[in-house]
C-alpha cells in the first residue's frame, strides 16, 4: 500500500444533554466495514487493528467537521481542553465541548439526527492484505500519523454504537 497517503475512515457517534458536549468512537479496533465493490463484485473490506496505534503521539489531534482542512474549522483540541482523547482494546474515543459558531450548529445537526457519524484521517506505514472468495481485506496494522478525528455527515464505519452523555465527564475517567 502506498505511503504517506492521507485517508479516512469513520465511525458513530452522538450528542450529550450537557451545553454542547458531544462524544464518540472514532476508530474502531478489529471490525471489518466494507469500503466498496468492483465492477465484477469483489468486496473490498478495510480493519484497523488494534495495536495500530501503538507508538504513534496522537496527544493533539484536532477534531475538525468533514475533515476540512481550515484551521478556522477545528471544532476542538487537547491543548486547549475542549477535547478528551482515549485509546482502548475497542478503539479511540472521545469527548468534545463544541464552543465556536459552527460547533454550535454541528452539535444542533447531531441532535436534530442529521449527523451521527466519525471518522479519522491517517497515514498508514504497514497493512497486508487478505484474501477470502470474493473478499479482499486490508489489514491497517500501523499509522504513521493520525491526522484528525472529525464529525461527519457520511461515516464509513458504522459498527459502532455510542450512547448520548448527559453529564460533561468521559465515562472512561474515574
Amino acid at each position: 500500500m502506498e505511503q504517506n497517503k492521507l485517508e479516512y475512515c469513520s465511525a458513530e457517534m452522538a450528542a450529550t444533554e450537557d451545553e454542547s458536549v458531544v462524544a464518540g468512537t472514532a476508530i474502531v479496533f478489529g471490525q471489518e466495514t466494507v469500503v466498496g465493490t468492483d465492477r465484477f463484485g469483489a468486496e473490498y473490506r478495510e480493519v484497523v487493528e488494534p495495536h495500530s496505534l501503538d507508538g504513534v503521539n496522537i496527544t493533539d489531534t484536532p477534531l475538525k467537521y468533514n475533515h476540512d482542512k481550515s484551521k478556522a474549522n477545528i471544532l476542538a483540541r487537547q491543548r486547549d481542553k475542549s477535547l478528551q482523547v482515549n485509546v482502548d482494546e475497542t478503539g479511540v474515543h472521545f469527548q468534545a465541548e463544541l464552543r465556536t459558531n459552527l460547533g454550535k450548529d454541528v452539535y444542533a445537526a447531531i441532535k436534530a439526527g442529521d449527523i451521527s457519524g466519525c471518522s479519522f484521517g491517517f497515514f498508514c506505514q504497514e497493512d497486508h492484505i487478505e484474501k477470502r472468495d470474493n473478499v479482499i481485506i486490508r489489514h491497517i496494522d500501523k499509522l504513521a500519523r493520525l491526522t484528525d478525528l472529525s464529525i461527519v455527515d457520511d461515516p464509513q464505519y458504522t459498527q459502532t454504537s455510542v450512547e448520548a452523555r448527559s453529564e460533561s465527564t468521559p465515562k472512561w475517567v474515574s
